[in-house]
């Protein structure tokens, strides 16, 4: 099985007119965001990977990462991806406080919030 894409933090830079997320940027793009199903807080943060393609430009894809506890207090992630900044941005000031979470303990999650590394 052959893959068409790799993901690679070595890909060939973008094309001008694409945004590029720093390590500053990416440091700062991160949120506390209240669910609304279940009732507890969620630490949600956005990086940016690199979509190689064959003999193109590379893709920047945005991540969003969502970060909860499970029913053993153990600390879940859930990986969203998207083409575009703006479209990840609005998926987090929208839809992901409705989406449903798979492990998601609301109970442990709000005992034990996750919090941000300083």
């Amino acid at each position: 099985m052959q893959c068409d894409f790799v993901v690679s933090q070595y890909a060939p830079h973008p094309k001008k007119t694409t945004p590029v997320l720093t390590l500053r940027d990416q440091a700062s793009m991160n949120w506390f965001i209240h669910h609304q199903h279940y009732d507890c807080s969620l630490f949600v943060w956005i990086s940016q990977a690199w979509l190689k393609q064959p003999q193109k430009f590379s893709l920047p894809r945005y991540q969003v990462f969502v970060e909860f506890r499970d029913s053993n207090r153990c600390c879940r992630y859930h990986e969203f991806t998207f083409s575009k900044l703006e479209e990840a941005l609005q998926f987090i000031h929208g839809p992901l406080a409705h989406r449903r979470l798979i492990n998601i303990s609301p109970h442990m999650t709000r005992l034990y919030p996750v919090k941000k590394d300083n």
